[in-house]
């Protein structure tokens, strides 16, 4: 009725406004005056409404008086509670759910309360300005020239309407003080629930703690024919509960405390989910197809288990952030306690699928026998734990249930481990005879770690640390998941640096990239490593003391100057660094494959603009890396002052040869794919960089040459801006031969080569008499890719061309004539 009422004024305030519109036309002035009439009217009626509204805030306010007062004791009681060392932890747990669910319902009245408020607030102003506005149109006829008896009465009934408009603000304000005075008193006793809460967790906390030392009489001790009948007894009364309507509709109004809207969009995330979750199904599945070969089998069976319980990891994962989100792991049991049987569930898919397909991928294979064994423990460990959940959601931790269902679990675990260790031993005797020295020390090792994992439960139960068995059971099935996942990712991390060696066995094919990829799986290694310390940490109970101490390590921050530097800070700047490697990765093949594709652009100009823009990434990401560690922009100055004096003494060259990669980039004399002769080497342009370009030759060696280099040294680029080049081939015949037929076969030649370009034409000069041939030039023009293809060709057909038509090829021959000797050195002998 509250809102209506304001609603309706909302409605009325129009009428004024359109009094007012009326005022500025002369001839208008009875239809003003009964607007302004009838605007009181509906004013007078809005005022009636207001009193009907400040008559049921004053109800309200009575009410939420006795709710308070209620909340007052409330507290108080669970005060005293907290202060009794004998009340048990059930019972404390038990007023903390109360308490919180109290707070919840206050919480929510403090909210309803600020949105009336907000609402008087906005009808407040509203009120105001109609006010402000009437005294100024009263002063407006007041001021008129024409006073007749028309003005005089509108000018009353406009002093009639500021009445009421004042009245209203009047009755509005009074309302807004009753709301505000409840709102400031809930506040205060919400605050009170808020740290009765925190002293009811903390208490909790301690007691849980205190109990799992605390011996108390052994059940055997005190099994009596009345606590029987009494817990079994408190046991029907909790079922009965649960089929009464009234337990459900309880349940349900917590639930439903946020309203309906809450609901509903959590049902369609839900929905979302769970078709995104089916779609990650099948892309699990069509990823486990391609490894079905065997050579990677610990990978095969990692995706094989997520694949199979993927649509319960969502779900599971969706149920906690719900009660998480929604505040009602404390408030809410059965939310809790179906959460821990989604969790139990989950770990049993998990278990019975890595059994099952263990045999279809991993050697050495589970004979049928001790798969038949775990089988059977895994269903009977989950069917019995799933009955206790249910138990310490329906009664306390010492119910003589609860008890008599743990000794069951844990004397048939016993008796399932002697089995199971029977039947491994002959097994193996059978296999190995004898027994390595090596397989007798493990087996010896599994078999004390096996039977002191079991005994201990129940030496615990049996000598009355309830709570420490109970606590026992549950850390040792979360560390059994917990390695069984760490040990998969150890051997899946094994197996892909396994594939890495053998890629890289052959040290001269390494490729850049491989470097990196080494360098993350060492990574991963020291993430992993740290990750299954936390985790096993965590299944023992260390959840609050780990999670504060890693987040104290990673926050502390070590002061450098202006600088603080601490692992998180770090971990953001490497990640920082990261994204902008894939940020130019995914750069680069977006411009190559979608933009460059089919834009017609040379090669050389698409290198440039992708060199460019991704050094422009690059600045990008290492500034937002810098900052992320605390280099602020004066630190960056003062850096770039002392680069630039730097650049005056030792730094000449390396600037020298970025400035002249820029003016490369910019003017391209040079490009990526250009055939270019250095010092009378030649070499295709590869990758043009800031500092340096990389030349490789045809011999495959690799140079790398600075960029002033191609600056300020000549350069032949043989493709800079035409891939067309001419070739010369030196022929001599023997003299004698036809002269204008050696021309024509040699023109023929030419023009019969697939790599020789038909314009330019190729052409024949007779170049000179040599020593001993006639020597002919034949002069070619292909493309600088068939170059030597074509020289190589050209050279194979006239040999066979010249054989086939008798032109010799003549080399070069010399006489020696030898005389015996001087005639005069003849007739002195004689």
């Amino acid at each position: 009725m509250f809102f209506l009422c304001l609603w309706k004024g909302d409605i009325r305030t129009g009428y004024a406004e359109e009094g007012n519109a009326a005022k500025t036309q002369p001839d208008a002035s009875s239809g003003y005056q009964q607007t302004v009439e009838t605007t009181i009217l509906n004013e007078k009626q809005t005022l009636e409404e207001l009193k009907a509204c400040h008559k049921l805030a004053e109800d309200d306010k009575r009410a939420l008086l006795t709710e308070m007062n209620a909340y007052r004791i409330q507290a108080s009681a669970y005060s005293n509670i907290l202060l009794l060392p004998q009340t048990p932890t059930r019972d404390l747990e038990n007023a903390w759910t109360q308490n919180v669910n109290a707070m919840y319902a206050a919480d929510q009245k403090i909210k309803d309360l600020a949105e009336k408020i907000a609402d008087i607030d906005k009808q407040l102003t509203d009120v105001t300005e109609q006010i402000d506005l009437n005294n100024q149109q009263l002063q407006d006829f007041q001021t008129g020239a024409t006073q007749d008896v028309q003005t005089n009465g509108i000018k009353k009934n406009i002093q009639n309407l500021i009445n009421l408009l004042m009245a209203r603000q009047n009755r509005l304000t009074k309302i807004k003080a009753i709301y505000a005075n409840q709102e400031t008193q809930l506040q205060d006793v919400h605050q009170t629930m808020v740290d009765l809460s925190k002293r009811f967790d903390e208490q909790i906390q301690t007691r849980k703690k205190q109990e799992l030392f605390q011996r108390a009489e052994s059940p055997m001790k005190t099994l009596s024919v009345e606590q029987i009948q009494n817990d079994v007894q408190e046991f029907v009364i909790r079922v009965q509960s649960l089929l009464s309507l009234q337990f459900w509709m309880d349940h349900s109004q917590n639930i439903w405390a946020t309203g309906a809207y809450f609901q509903i969009v959590s049902i369609l995330i839900l929905a979302v989910s769970v078709f995104f979750l089916f779609r990650m199904r099948g892309y699990f599945i069509r990823t486990v197809a391609p490894l079905e070969s065997g050579q990677f089998p610990w990978r095969n069976l990692g995706i094989t288990i997520l694949h199979r319980s993927i649509i319960w990891i969502g779900l599971t994962v969706f149920w906690y952030a719900y009660i998480q989100i929604r505040g009602l792991w404390v408030s809410s049991p059965l939310l809790r306690m179906m959460f821990n049987m989604l969790l139990l569930g989950l770990f049993t898919r998990w278990a019975l699928d890595t059994l099952l397909e263990w045999n279809r991928l991993m050697v050495p294979r589970i004979s049928k026998a001790v798969g038949r064994l775990l089988k059977f423990l895994i269903i009977g460990v989950s069917l019995l734990s799933g009955i206790l959940i249910i138990l310490g959601w329906l009664m306390a931790l010492g119910n003589i249930i609860q008890i008599f269902f743990r000794m069951i679990m844990e004397i048939g675990l016993v008796i399932w481990m002697v089995i199971f260790i029977r039947t491994v031993k002959s097994e193996i005797d059978l296999a190995y005879s004898p027994l390595p020295k090596k397989f007798r020390i493990i087996k010896s090792s599994a078999s004390v770690i096996g039977y002191g994992v079991v005994m201990v439960s129940l030496i615990l139960e049996v000598t009355g640390y309830n709570h420490m068995a109970a606590f026992w059971q549950i850390s040792v099935v979360k560390m059994l998941m917990s390695l069984m996942w760490i040990s998969l990712v150890f051997f899946i991390i094994r197996e892909w640096e396994k594939g890495f060696r053998s890629e890289t066995s052959d040290i001269h094919l390494i490729p850049a990239q491989h470097s990196f990829r080494w360098l993350g799986i060492q990574l991963i290694r020291v993430l992993w490593f740290f990750a299954s310390v936390v985790i096993l940490l965590l299944c023992w109970g260390a959840k609050h003391a780990v999670i504060v101490n890693v987040f104290k390590v990673i926050n502390y921050s070590i002061p450098v100057g202006d600088i603080r530097f601490s692992l998180l800070n770090v971990f953001y700047a490497l990640l920082s660094i990261v994204l902008t490697v894939l940020a130019t990765r995914l750069w680069r093949q977006a411009l190559r494959e979608k933009i460059f594709n089919h834009g017609g652009l040379d090669a050389g100009l698409q290198d440039s603009i992708m060199t460019l823009t991704v050094y422009l990434i690059w600045a990008m990401g290492l500034f937002v890396s810098l900052r992320v560690i605390g280099v602020s922009a004066t630190s960056l100055t003062v850096v770039f002052g002392a680069l630039s004096i730097g650049l005056g003494f030792g730094l000449q060259n390396i600037f020298n040869n970025f400035i002249s990669g820029i003016i490369l980039l910019f003017e391209r004399p040079i490009q990526i794919g250009d055939a270019v002769e250095i010092n009378g080497i030649w070499g295709i342009v590869k990758k043009i960089n800031f500092r340096s370009t990389l030349v490789q030759t045809y011999d495959n060696a690799s140079l790398i040459i600075p960029n002033s280099e191609f600056i300020s040294n000549s350069v032949t680029n043989w493709s800079f801006k035409d891939q067309r080049l001419r070739r010369i081939i030196s022929i001599g015949v023997a003299y004698g031969t036809d002269a204008r037929m050696t021309a024509d076969t040699l023109l023929g030649i030419a023009q019969s080569c697939p790599w020789v370009l038909a314009n330019p034409k190729p052409d024949v000069l007779f170049s000179d008499f040599g020593d001993s041939a006639l020597i002919f030039k034949l002069r070619i023009w292909t493309i600088l890719d068939h170059m030597i293809a074509a020289e190589n060709d050209i050279r194979y057909r006239i040999n066979q061309t010249f054989a086939e038509k008798g032109i010799e090829i003549p080399f070069p021959q010399q006489d020696v004539h030898i005389r015996s000797g001087l005639p005069s050195a003849a007739g002195a002998s004689s």
